[in-house]
Formats: C-alpha cells, sequence, structure tokens
C-alpha cells in the first residue's frame, strides 16, 4: 500500500534509469548533428550570456531578452567543467531524469486516493521517461529542461508542504 510520506523507491529508480538511459542514447546518436555540435539562435544568446556572467559581469549592461535564470546555470556548469557542451547535455539529462521520478511521486501523491495510485504514478513516470520532446531537449542549450525540473520540484515540494 502507498504510504503518503513514502515515496515509492522501486518506481523512482526505475523510472530515472529508463529517463536517463533515454536521453544518454539520443544524445549519442545525434553526437555529430550540427544541432549539438554548435550553437546558434537562443543557444548561442545563453552560451554568450553565461561567458559574460564567467568573466565576471553578473548583471549585464544591456536587457537580456531571455529568461535570466539559465545562463547562470550554465555559468556554474562552465565553472566547474569548463565549456563542453558533452557536460551540459549529461547533466540535463540526469535533471531529465529527476524531473520523470517527480512526476511519479507527484502522479503517486496526486492519486493516492485512488486504488490505482501506484499504476498510475508507473504510467506518468514512464510517460515521461520516454516522451520523445524531453529526451530531445536535453540534448540542447535551451531552457526547458531545467525549466521543468524546477516546476515539477515546486509542484512536488508543495505537495510535501501540505504533510
Amino acid at each position: 500500500m502507498f504510504n503518503r510520506n513514502h515515496p515509492d523507491r522501486a518506481l523512482a529508480a526505475f523510472v530515472f534509469i529508463i529517463a536517463a538511459a533515454a536521453r544518454m542514447i539520443y544524445i549519442y546518436s545525434v553526437w555529430d548533428s550540427p544541432s549539438v555540435q554548435y550553437v546558434m539562435g537562443d543557444a548561442q544568446a545563453y552560451h554568450e550570456r553565461a561567458v559574460e556572467i564567467l568573466a565576471g559581469d553578473r548583471l549585464g549592461n544591456r536587457a537580456f531578452y531571455q529568461d535570466p535564470l539559465y545562463p547562470y546555470f550554465l555559468g556554474i556548469v562552465y565553472r566547474l567543467f569548463g565549456h563542453h557542451y558533452t557536460v551540459v547535455f549529461v547533466i540535463q539529462s540526469l535533471l531529465g531524469a529527476a524531473t520523470c521520478v517527480l512526476t511519479a511521486w507527484v502522479a503517486q501523491r496526486t492519486f493516492s486516493h485512488h486504488r490505482h495510485a501506484n499504476k498510475i504514478a508507473w504510467g506518468a513516470g514512464i510517460a515521461a521517461a520516454l516522451a520523445t520532446p524531453l529526451i530531445y531537449y536535453a540534448g540542447l542549450i535551451i531552457k526547458t529542461t531545467l525549466g521543468l525540473f524546477l516546476s515539477m520540484l515546486h509542484l512536488w515540494a508543495l505537495q510535501r508542504s501540505g504533510d
């Protein structure tokens, strides 16, 4: 039986492994693609702002037209690991996998009154793990993976705060 205070760890482990594997396989399969090797458009703007942040320009001298958090995230990754897109994609893949686990946990808690809460949670987690747009975004210099992770973390925390 599902205990509201203890999410299913087997569910979490399975969903995380499936999600991380799907993202890593995708990144490996498209590694020679220009969309992965070169940053353009929004990705270029995020990269340039992250480099400016690393150079000490924390606030910038002009309006940044994108969401401001992602360049700081990139800046931290660049500071810790260098300017390697591979590392960014691996970290985003892990964040994406964690997002899938959070999705399953939120579904499990949301439907805890339902007799099939565990099945619903497993379905939600696996669906998120294998959702092609979520897999695709993990391999790009773009804010989507970080934004989804933080949104699901927030939703999960809100559910937990009700205890």
